[in-house]
């Protein structure tokens, strides 16, 4: 009985380490609790070891060792059961490190335990056994075992409280199971030797016992865990899809739940060995014969017909030889179908888009081919001497049809912009110049609705870009104007910076902002459709076709950028726009625009009077003479006027200027070097002294005015002058008891212009601000058309002028005459020409004889057709004598020519004005025998505005 209860026990200890090879050789051995089941079952093991052992013995030395040796495994093994069951709890971590500290409290029990003191050692019936003496730390060791239990049993029932999974308590229930089995083997070995009875090795038995129970427990919740073999089976009968294995005989051996239902095979069926691949699709026998790993074909499946994708892999052992294949098969029927209506709808959207873009054609074609008569004889009606009830009516129907012309044109832009046919004509141009043309046309909208509107411009910005300017323009004047449009009462402020840039590339961002209604938030995301207007019970019988935004839209979007709206009802809006564009040169832009630029804004003359002063003007430019002369002499000036420096010289040496009006650039000797002259001439006029300097100049630009009072002049006056600024002057320089002010009320009333005094004007100057121009002449309609005059006599003088200059490559005095030009055009009002004058001026300053030369046709051309309206204004009130010449110059050919290519594109662009001043013009010269009748028969059928014909006759001459 002694060896098999003994042998018994040692195969125990056999078993253990089996069992925990099983742990630590696992795959899944990075699970912490596998680490634990091992340390618990090499602890059976010793245990199992150590006691069976100490049966076999017959000398108590040895006796004591083979115990000692199987303490460590009693001890092990009650503290990894702890260890196990804290870490699976997941109770709190206090009550964690209580119970694993009070278990580790058995390494130190240990030493005291094993000590020979402790024991007495005998054989016994079942071979050499011991009894407990008494003492502490017996009784120690027993409360130990006990507390151990007891914590043991308080985590299982914790667990029991708190187990999220099924799994976790059947665990618990397995060890509780084995806690009671091994308490119960524990009277025979530590409660009995307590008492004085010899031990029975009863808790080595039953440990194993419950060790068997936690293995088994063990090994469901190692299924449980994540791995690849139950993975791999999971995945495999849970897919979504059929997946075949076929080994190397090409026989099918495994199949998954799906594949069962997809090709209606039965589970028992006792032949599906023999389903090959190619019985289950359309392929041949070849299909696994391929190289690589994997390969995809797609078949029709004979058992559905469904059209299906097979990916077919390859199955290699550790030596790379193919023992089967794998097949995932996918459903191709529903992708086929939905391929096949989506050509279909694609193939109906084309159908429908063309006939949309046919459509929009012959709309634009049939509404044109009316509007032809309509614009051209509005424009026709409006030259002749008519009333002013009919000219309103006439100008109505003309507004009226060029409004319909830009509906047409934007329905033609959405059109294009949506099927991307949209191009955008790309081309170097000033930033300067395109946001002084917004804030003209925005200010004087935005004053008309007694409206704020200020412009910040970064400084960082450079002047000189490439990209497609009138798109920009279009999508910030746009924007603009809806902000105007919807906003009643408040502001609207307009902000330019650079978001970021690299290398030569730059994103530009704009915002605009208002304080008008403001968009519904569930508005906001229809506000970029097409044709849409919101919130139409609010803003009912506010104009627009709903397409600007849209467009707006998509020109930011071709130039890589977009366009945003942040909005809260009842307060505003703040529009973003950022789009890319490329730098041509780095210089910045030069000033910050705001309504203030507009030269008619805030600028009427006020009530001041001037008594018994004389002042000095200096200009190279006739008519800004006169319009200086005009504007002084309405304060009550005495005005003497000089056309350069050295006649201002002389004259300030024969009588002394409280205050001289300076031009900056003038040929030949330039306002500061005329300046620096007058200076010398006497303690008068030296710096400080009575005499001020006042520099007059038309480079309203950033840094300018620093730069001037720098080199010696008293102060900085803008071109065309600001009213308010001069008068500010006035106060500064003159004496006070020179200076009086008239009650406004006694203001005589000559100066109101009736609306027939200048309703021809405005008629024929159709691109000239005439409200700028008078108000620049202080109001006086005679003295504007006294600069008319001026301009139209001097005109030709100049633009001869400047092409001589061009010819000879003279770009510095080329600068220096545009300089003027653009001075002389903005105090016409004539903006349009004195922002491309402008441009001019900076490319030449800019050493850009390239754009100059590109450019100055179009400046020149637009100066020659403004003289012509000028000379049409000047006849209409008298202020021209017409005189016959009779030694008229011979018209090339070549010319004619370019003249019918112009009549070609005026045609096109409905503009039948420039058609009628290029007719008038060619009557000044004489003309080939060949061209005499073509130009007879233009004329008479201009008057009848017959298009088709004009163009029949010009497709005949025309080379």
């Amino acid at each position: 009985m002694k060896y098999v209860l003994s042998i018994g026990l040692i195969s125990c200890g056999v078993l253990s380490v089996y069992f925990s090879k099983h742990f630590l050789l696992s795959k899944e051995k990075h699970y912490l609790e596998n680490h634990l089941f091992a340390l618990a079952c090499i602890s059976s093991a010793i245990w199992s070891f150590g006691f069976g052992g100490l049966m076999l013995q017959t000398d108590t030395q040895t006796a004591y060792l083979w115990r000692a040796f199987g303490m460590i495994g009693t001890f092990g093994y009650l503290i990894s059961a702890q260890l196990i069951l804290c870490y699976l709890s997941e109770m709190p971590r206090i009550l964690q490190h209580i119970f694993n500290g009070f278990s580790l409290t058995g390494v130190i029990l240990y030493f005291f335990i094993v000590q020979k003191k402790q024991t007495v050692y005998y054989l016994g019936r079942y071979g050499m056994t011991y009894h407990f003496t008494a003492g502490f730390w017996n009784t120690a060791y027993t409360v130990y075992t006990v507390i151990i239990a007891l914590t043991l049993q308080f985590t299982v029932l914790y667990i029991f409280r708190t187990a999220k999974t099924k799994r976790t308590l059947v665990f618990c229930r397995k060890f509780m199971l084995a806690e009671f089995i091994i308490f119960f083997g524990n009277i025979f070995d530590t409660i009995c030797p307590l008492l004085g009875i010899s031990a029975i090795p009863g808790s080595t038995i039953t440990q194993f016992i419950g060790l068997l129970v936690i293995y088994h427990a063990a090994l469901s919740m190692e299924r449980a865990q994540i791995n690849i073999s139950n993975m791999s089976e999971f995945i495999y009968y849970s897919l979504g899809m059929p997946v075949l294995v076929y080994d190397s005989d090409k026989k099918l051996r495994i199949l998954n739940d799906e594949a069962y239902t997809f090709f209606n095979i039965t589970r028992n069926q006792p032949d599906i060995e023999n389903f090959s691949l190619p019985k289950l699709f359309d392929v041949d026998d070849t299909v696994f014969s391929f190289d690589g790993k994997q390969k995809d074909i797609d078949a029709s499946c004979q058992r559905n017909w469904l059209y299906c994708n097979l990916s077919i892999n390859k199955i290699v052992d550790t030596y790379g030889d193919s023992i089967g294949h794998i097949v995932l098969v996918t459903d191709l029927s529903e992708r086929v179908k939905n391929m096949q209506d989506l050509e279909e709808a694609i193939i109906e959207a084309q159908c429908a888009n063309q006939a949309k873009s046919t459509f929009l054609a012959n709309m634009s074609h049939e509404i044109r081919t009316p509007m032809n008569a309509i614009i051209g004889f509005s424009e026709l009606v409006l030259k002749m001497d008519i009333s002013q009830e009919v000219r309103e009516y006439v100008q109505d129907i003309k507004w009226s049809s060029h409004n319909l012309l830009a509906i047409i044109n934007d329905i033609l832009d959405i059109s294009k912009i949506e099927s991307g046919k949209m191009e955008l004509v790309c081309d170097k141009y000033y930033m300067g110049s395109l946001l002084g043309d917004v804030s003209i046309i925005i200010s004087n909208q935005a004053k008309k609705k007694g409206l704020s509107f200020s412009m910040n411009i970064a400084e960082n910005i450079p002047n000189m870009l490439y990209g497609d300017k009138i798109r920009i323009r279009g999508v910030l004047i746009n924007v603009l104007n809806n902000a105007v449009k919807y906003t009643k009462e408040g502001s609207v402020t307009f902000d330019a910076s650079v978001r970021h840039r690299t290398g030569d590339i730059i994103t530009l961002e704009f915002k605009v902002s208002d304080t008008g209604i403001g968009i519904k938030e569930e508005d906001q995301a229809s506000l970029f459709k097409s044709f849409e207007q919101l919130d139409q019970k609010f803003h009912y019988g506010v104009e627009g076709s709903g397409l600007g935004l849209a467009i707006a839209k998509g020109y930011t979007t071709l130039m890589n950028g977009e366009i945003t709206v942040e909005s809260t009802y009842g307060k505003g809006s703040v529009f973003t726009i950022t789009i890319e564009q490329k730098v041509l040169d780095d210089a910045p832009v030069d000033r910050n625009f705001s309504h203030e630029d507009d030269p008619a804004a805030n600028n009427d003359m006020g009530n001041m009077k001037i008594a018994g002063i004389r002042v000095l003007v200096v200009d190279d430019n006739q008519v800004n003479l006169k319009v200086a002369n005009s504007s002084l002499s309405y304060y009550g000036l005495e005005v003497d006027t000089a056309a350069d420096g050295p006649s201002a010289i002389k004259l300030c040496k024969t009588r002394q200027y409280p205050i001289i009006f300076l031009d900056h650039m003038m040929p030949d000797m330039d306002g500061v070097e005329t300046m620096k002259q007058i200076r010398q001439l006497s303690p008068y006029y030296h710096y400080g002294g009575e005499s001020k300097i006042i520099v007059l100049t038309a480079n309203a630009v950033n840094g300018v005015r620093k730069s001037l009072m720098s080199e010696g002049f008293d102060e900085y006056l803008g071109k065309p002058m600001n009213f308010k600024q001069l008068e500010r002057l006035f106060t500064r320089f003159l004496p006070a008891d020179c200076i009086t002010y008239e009650n406004e009320n006694d203001t005589p009333t000559d100066n109101v212009l009736a609306p027939e005094d200048t309703a021809f004007l405005k008629d024929t100057l159709t691109d000239v601000d005439t409200s700028i121009g008078i108000a620049n002449c202080g109001g006086q309609l005679e003295d504007y058309l006294n600069v008319l005059e001026i301009a139209y006599n001097y005109g030709e003088k100049q633009l001869n002028e400047l092409y001589q200059l061009h010819e000879q490559k003279d770009y510095k005095n080329y600068t220096i005459k545009v300089h003027s030009m653009k001075s002389m055009s903005r105090n016409l009002g004539a903006v349009a020409i004195s922002d491309m004058a402008k441009a001019q001026e900076e490319a030449g300053n800019k050493n850009d004889p390239a754009y100059i030369d590109e450019h100055m046709q179009s400046l020149l051309d637009a100066y020659r057709s403004l003289l012509r309206n000028i000379e049409s204004v000047l006849r209409h009130y008298g202020y021209l004598t017409v005189s016959e010449n009779t030694d008229m110059e011979l018209l090339p050919e070549d010319t004619i020519q370019l003249i019918f290519l112009k009549i070609h594109q005026y045609i096109d662009a409905f503009d039948f004005t420039k058609i009628f001043d290029l007719l008038e013009e060619v009557k000044k010269y004489e003309l080939p025998e060949t061209y005499q009748k073509v130009f007879e028969q233009l004329n008479t059928l201009m008057d009848e505005l017959s298009i088709d014909e004009i163009n029949e006759l010009l497709a005949k001459y025309q080379k």
